[in-house]
């Protein structure tokens, strides 16, 4: 709303009051797949954010306007004052899974560690 009050003849006084509330909500999911030139998996993974925000903002405005006796004379002074209250709150969960030898999941160091542990083994056997 607006209000305008003309306080004497030469004078008035304009107020413009402003006040919003805001609210936001936001969800996003993401998948992905990764793959080399050979069309081998190297990682898979899913990303899952949420987001809530609130805001209360008020501003005013406040016009002062002051006409002379003399014609196209005027003084005129502005006040302007804002407030501004938000507050956010927001979460992610992140999954990440990485191969070295596509699909199979199998690291390559895990497939190194058995092979020698093989080998020792044999050689103990022998």
């Amino acid at each position: 709303f607006v209000l305008d009050q003309k306080i004497d003849t030469f004078t008035s006084l304009k107020i413009t009051p402003q006040l919003t509330f805001q609210k936001n909500s936001n969800t996003t999911s993401i998948g992905y797949n990764t793959f080399n030139s050979t069309n081998t998996k190297l990682n898979e993974g899913i990303t899952n954010t949420n987001s809530n925000a609130n805001a209360v903002n008020f501003t005013n405005t406040a016009l002062l306007r002051r006409r002379f006796a003399r014609k196209g004379r005027t003084l005129s002074a502005t006040i302007t004052n804002a407030y501004n209250n938000s507050t956010s709150t927001g979460d992610q969960y992140t999954k990440n899974t990485f191969y070295t030898n596509g699909a199979n999941g199998k690291d390559s160091i895990i497939y190194y560690k058995t092979a020698v542990m093989l080998l020792v083994e044999a050689l103990v056997v022998w």
